[in-house]
């Protein structure tokens, strides 16, 4: 596994380790769907890959899943080890539980920085046809930064690139006075964050299998 960008642009083996062959008519009209995941590293109640499965189950897509290392954007971010061994210590679980229960295989690929990120993931989408881009918001400001430029890349090909609130139980900037600005007094933005939860339909996301024949 190679730490540059330009690694990104091997392509995805299918479920039985062989590149798809370009004379399998099958494989070339069948569309491919990416799930990226970032601190969600879960099967459960995780709203992207929930999302992502059934539209492959409705459209007869394959799926594959990607994490990236960035170790040099994670010193940046002054990332502690107890994270970094969090991340060490649930990728196999992940990988496991993928291929086990959803018939999906997880690459990993190291990338520096965030920039890196785009240039491979747009490369990825391009060797493997992939069409569309499914992952959970992050709301840092070099993370928005990066999904910004990712989905402009992507878009010049066509490929759907599809963010999910994931991370907190109501998205950010939910929760406003009457004239839609943000609360300066704790206590009123509680009472509103309560009322709004209580009225809403938060539901638990589950994940489906994805066809293991494909």
């Amino acid at each position: 596994m190679s730490n540059t960008a330009s690694a990104t642009t091997t392509t995805i083996d299918d479920n039985d380790g062989n590149n798809n062959s370009n004379d399998d008519n099958t494989s070339l009209t069948s569309a491919h769907y990416l799930m990226w995941f970032r601190r969600d590293l879960r099967l459960h109640d995780n709203t992207a890959l929930a999302a992502l499965c059934e539209r492959a189950r409705d459209n007869d897509a394959s799926v594959s899943a990607l994490f990236f290392l960035t170790p040099e954007q994670w010193q940046t971010h002054d990332m502690s080890l107890v994270q970094l061994d969090h991340i060490a210590r649930t990728l196999p679980i992940l990988a496991n539980d993928l291929h086990k229960q959803l018939n999906i295989t997880l690459h990993v690929q190291v990338c520096d920085s965030f920039s890196d990120c785009v240039d491979s993931l747009d490369a990825l989408c391009a060797a493997n046809n992939i069409s569309c881009v499914m992952a959970n918001h992050e709301y840092e400001g070099n993370e928005i930064e990066r999904d910004a430029q990712l989905s402009q890349l992507l878009a010049k090909n066509d490929i759907e690139f599809i963010r999910w609130h994931d991370q907190c139980i109501l998205p950010p900037k939910s929760i406003t006075t009457n004239d839609d600005s943000m609360y300066q007094v704790f206590t009123p933005f509680y009472k509103k964050w309560r009322h709004t939860l209580e009225v809403s339909n938060i539901q638990l996301h589950k994940a489906l299998a994805i066809d293991s024949n494909r």
